[in-house]
């Protein structure tokens, strides 16, 4: 499951501060507050984030999955080959 870039940024905003609140982080980003609530409780359902009391969360140590672009795709191929 590749994460959007506002769910990396969310999950960056967490690791840096301890008492990221969804409210916080909306003002940061600049978006709605409902909007960054829904995501924040997906990433939890999916255990990048953990939920520590009402509306406060941490950042677990699962690691963001990264996405293979056309391009990295393509070099993956002709190191691939490049080595036989």
């Amino acid at each position: 499951m590749p994460l959007s870039e506002t769910e990396k940024k969310i999950i960056e905003q967490v690791k840096k501060e301890v008492r990221s609140t969804p409210k916080l982080i909306a003002k940061k980003l600049d978006l709605n507050n409902q909007h960054i609530r829904n995501l924040m409780s997906d990433l939890c359902r999916f255990g990048f984030l953990k939920r520590i009391t009402r509306g406060v969360y941490e950042a677990t140590s699962k690691k963001i999955p990264q996405v293979k672009t056309v391009g990295r795709k393509a070099k993956d191929l002709h190191d691939k080959y490049k080595e036989k």
